[in-house]
């Protein structure tokens, strides 16, 4: 058996005792089995775990205020290891995880995802848009590179959005784009908003086009088509066509659901 068919059987096996808990406690009854575990590389695993499980399975009641919930207290479980711990690689990674983790929860409050019909309310943006300040924070502390930073910048930025902090997203968005055309530029390529940019790029130039749009500035409007159409082109170039297609689902969805025009 390979480490992903051992990863799988045990997601499979702690789905089985968190979903119950989940569903007729809630978050918290999650949490109080999860602290039980005695092993402190076991109540890791399943804090990390738990937080997918509930935010990717169906179950019954299922609601984003639990999957918060479990995702806060996994964050705190992480720190709180990082800081008892006395040897400096082991206590960069448990932070780095933290990180991680408060990225994901960004992500699954953030508004913006295809098919995805979840209630969100602005406590949810509030939780999102913390946890991305969190990352913003942490990644510093880690001297992260421009693709974590993008990244961070870009939930930061959607949540303010969602939250109606529209001067707040646009400053996020810029940074997030800034990132984005300073990883390209590590990568020898282009920062152009053309079908040959990167998904980031391109995905950069999309947000903050909205945000300029919803904020009255006349270019926002001509950026963010302009980012469609760079997407349309990408769909043509070999291998690239799912991702192009993901980044004009993910932009239109934001534009629908916020009426930006």
């Amino acid at each position: 058996m390979g480490a992903n068919d051992d990863q799988q059987k045990m997601m499979k096996e702690l789905w089985a005792i968190i979903e119950p808990l989940a569903v007729d406690g809630g978050g918290k009854a999650a949490i109080e089995h999860i602290r039980s575990i005695e092993d402190a590389s076991e109540r890791r695993r399943a804090f990390w775990f738990s937080r997918q499980l509930l935010s990717g399975q169906d179950w019954e009641g299922k609601n984003l205020s639990d999957v918060a919930l479990v995702a806060k207290a996994g964050i705190e479980e992480f720190l709180n290891q990082s800081e008892a711990e006395v040897d400096e690689e082991m206590k960069t990674r448990l932070l780095d995880t933290a990180n991680a983790l408060s990225y994901n929860l960004a992500a699954d409050m953030a508004d913006c995802w295809p098919g995805d019909e979840i209630k969100r309310e602005k406590k949810h943006f509030e939780i999102g848009l913390s946890a991305a300040e969190h990352c913003i924070k942490w990644r510093r502390q880690l001297k992260k590179g421009p693709g974590p930073f993008s990244g961070a910048h870009w939930a930061a930025g959607m949540h303010s959005f969602s939250l109606g902090h529209l001067d707040n997203a646009r400053k996020h968005f810029s940074e997030s784009l800034k990132y984005a055309e300073e990883g390209a530029k590590e990568e020898n390529e282009t920062i152009e908003l053309v079908p040959q940019a990167g998904f980031g790029v391109i995905l950069g130039h999309g947000y903050l086009g909205l945000a300029e749009a919803a904020t009255g500035d006349s270019a926002g409007m001509e950026r963010y088509l302009n980012a469609l159409k760079a997407f349309e082109g990408m769909k043509k170039i070999e291998g690239q066509a799912d991702d192009a297609q993901f980044g004009i689902d993910q932009l239109k969805t934001v534009e629908e659901r916020y009426g930006v025009s």
